[in-house]
């Protein structure tokens, strides 16, 4: 197969770099699953369960919290039935959408708006639109590039070094 700009060679850089970022990712784990045998590890774990614990139990009370300033206001009327708690104001609005949208279509159609993505699925079906499809092509690259790792290099100097730094013993990686 022939070799057009370049490709084979962005490739198997890609390869490479996959397989460098494969040996960090497992070597990270090696070292996490050695920290998690840690006395201080153990500790930080049990400190992070009394933690999340700690944030439940809050969740509640501010839960009981809010159901009682509620009740409060509802039984005096007062915003501020207490110091720490109080109550605001919030506008909703509240209206049948397809009776909105005839209102609005005759009365104001610049609220108007065009639902996109129902609107480009309906495009090729309508007739008349002011609008064309065009195709753009978008790179799809495999998961598996491990034949370019294996296939001869057709120009010896051009060796990757990929330096990963003093982990494990290990200063460089060549590929």
């Amino acid at each position: 197969m022939e070799n057009p700009t370049g490709l084979r060679e962005a490739l198997k850089a890609l390869a490479q770099a996959r397989g460098n970022e494969e040996l960090l990712i497992y070597q990270a784990r090696q070292r996490l699953t050695a920290v998690e045998q840690l006395p201080a590890w153990l500790c930080y774990t049990e400190a992070r369960v009394r933690v999340a614990a700690a944030k439940d139990a809050t969740k509640a009370a501010r839960a009981v919290v809010g159901d009682a300033t509620l009740a409060a206001f509802k039984a005096t009327g007062d915003k501020k039935p207490m110091a720490g708690a109080s109550i605001r104001m919030f506008k909703r609005l509240i209206y049948r959408t397809e009776e909105v949208w005839n209102w609005l279509a005759v009365n104001a159609p610049t609220y108007l708006v065009v639902d996109k993505k129902r609107f480009e699925k309906a495009v090729p079906t309508l007739q008349g639109v002011p609008a064309t499809i065009e195709y753009e092509p978008r790179v799809a690259v495999s998961g598996d590039l491990s034949a370019y790792l294996r296939e001869p290099d057709p120009d010896p100097t051009s060796t990757v070094l990929v330096k990963i730094g003093a982990m494990d013993g290990v200063d460089e990686l060549v590929f």
